[in-house]
């Protein structure tokens, strides 16, 4: 099934467990990885007010938030793609050169849709020899269905009935990947 698909996504609603499988399995295979993470900004009153990405290799560091998107209103979300233009691109960059052989994106979603450079960088690390290991959003978007229809890359949906089991799947599946690169 995986001699071809070196690339591994997990997909799926918000708030099943996406992430918290990506971080799992880090754990567990214990090496250095690089990518980049996302993460939820949030206020004093504990609201969601923007999201930032961060190094994937040193997430839980004190670094200066780097905001992708930042609320607007209620229901809209005005993306920063300047960020993704120059920190997002300089740390798959880094990626490609490092000594790590598992690149984190986590997540790739609609926030990116119109940052070109950074969807190079995402494609240029997909074709690289490292293995890609993320999160990408279940939206019909042109640049996620080019990346979904990949023939390098295998899809995970993950539900909250099937998290654990896939978890397991996921784990067995980039260990074997792993040893072939």
């Amino acid at each position: 099934m995986l001699n071809r698909k070196k690339n591994i996504f997990i997909t799926g609603k918000r708030r099943v467990g996406k992430s918290t499988i990506i971080d799992k399995v880090i754990n567990k295979i214990e090496l250095e990885i690089s990518g980049f993470k996302t993460k939820p900004f949030f206020n004093s009153l504990g609201e969601v007010v923007a999201f930032t990405i961060n190094s994937a290799s040193n997430v839980d560091c004190k670094e200066e938030p780097q905001f992708i998107a930042k609320k607007i209103d209620k229901r809209k979300w005005m993306a920063q793609l300047q960020t993704f233009e120059t920190y997002g691109v300089e740390l798959l960059r880094k990626s490609l050169y490092d000594e790590s052989k598992v690149i984190v994106m986590d997540e790739i979603g609609f926030f990116e849709a119109s940052a070109c450079n950074f969807q190079k960088m995402i494609n240029e690390c997909l074709s690289s020899e490292k293995v890609v290991f993320g999160v990408i959003k279940p939206i019909p978007l042109p640049f996620i269905k080019k990346i979904k229809n990949r023939e390098d890359v295998v899809i995970y949906e993950i539900t909250k009935d099937n998290r654990e089991e896939e978890f397991e799947k996921i784990l067995k599946d980039l260990r074997e990947v792993l040893t072939s690169v």
